[in-house]
Order: C-alpha cells, then sequence, then structure tokens
C-alpha cells in the first residue's frame, strides 16, 4: 500500500522540496485551521504558498454554487496563480535558453581561441580520457590529423603518436 507518510503531503515531516502550492479555503471549511497550518509549514519549509481564504464559506461551497460570485473569485484566483506560475516557468525557460546560447557562444570562441593557438593542448577528464585537443596537439605529437581522439585514454593517444617523445 501507500506509505501514509508521504502519500499525503500535509503528513510529511520534511516540506522542503515540494513544487509552488495554492491552498483555498474557506472559513468555516472543516479543514481550515488544518490548511492554514499546512500552508505555514510550506512557507516555513521554504515552499513559495499562496493562500487564498473565503470568507464565510464551507468545504466544497465552489462545487454546490459554482455560479455564484463568491465561487467564481475563487476560482479565478486558482487561475490567476496558475497563470502567474506559466509565466515564471516561460521566463526561467527563456532564461535558461538564453545561457545555454551564450554558453555555446563562448564555447565556440574558446574552441577557436585553442585551435589557434601554437601550442598542443590536450583536456583529459578524471578517468584518463581525452576530452579535448587542437589540431596544433596532433601535429607536435606527429598524430595523424583527423585521428578520433575524443574519447580514448591518453596512453592509447600517445602511443598513436610517432614522435620519440610520446
Amino acid at each position: 500500500g501507500a506509505d501514509p507518510e508521504v502519500a499525503v503531503p500535509a503528513r510529511r515531516t520534511d516540506l522542503a522540496g515540494l513544487p509552488p502550492a495554492w491552498l483555498g479555503v474557506g472559513t468555516l471549511d472543516l479543514f481550515h485551521d488544518e490548511d492554514l497550518d499546512y500552508a505555514g509549514r510550506l512557507q516555513a519549509a521554504g515552499v513559495p504558498c499562496e493562500v487564498h481564504v473565503t470568507p464565510g464559506a464551507f468545504h466544497g461551497f465552489d462545487g454546490i454554487a459554482p455560479k455564484a460570485s463568491i465561487s467564481r473569485a475563487f476560482f479565478d484566483s486558482q487561475c490567476a496563480s496558475l497563470r502567474q506560475a506559466i509565466n515564471e516557468l516561460r521566463t526561467a525557460e527563456s532564461m535558461q535558453r538564453t545561457y545555454l546560447e551564450e554558453t555555446e557562444q563562448e564555447r565556440a570562441r574558446l574552441i577557436s581561441l585553442l585551435s589557434a593557438m601554437n601550442l598542443g593542448i590536450l583536456f583529459v577528464a578524471a578517468d584518463g580520457r581525452v576530452i579535448y585537443h587542437n589540431p596544433t596537439f596532433n601535429r607536435i605529437w606527429m598524430i595523424e590529423e583527423g585521428a578520433a581522439l575524443i574519447g580514448q585514454p591518453v596512453h592509447e593517444v600517445l602511443s598513436q603518436s610517432v614522435s620519440t617523445l610520446a
């Protein structure tokens, strides 16, 4: 069965890392105090939580009288919160795209600079495999131009050299 500690978010002891929440409750709702306590715990855990309290409303009021102005206002609050969350996601996505584009441009500039240097450059990952080399490295170590060095262990790369230094 379901783990009761995590099946109902309000029962969790640690609320950190939960997604942003919108919480709506009426002042006459049976769960009013419990809901407000949960909202406070979310906020204390650093989880963004918008709380909408509807004066005089009971549990399920918006389902019983969906066309009432109080129910429409409750629904409008939900929609506004959702719209705001979607806009924040779009903004974050746009910023991420911009950062990725800038990073890719910087990477291209760096590769261009490293390729133009008259200095043999070989970058090796922690596992001992080649992750970058410039054309000058191949020339200095007398390794065939165009040889597939990326991903190869360093000792295999150097074994391709006809240089006596290798």
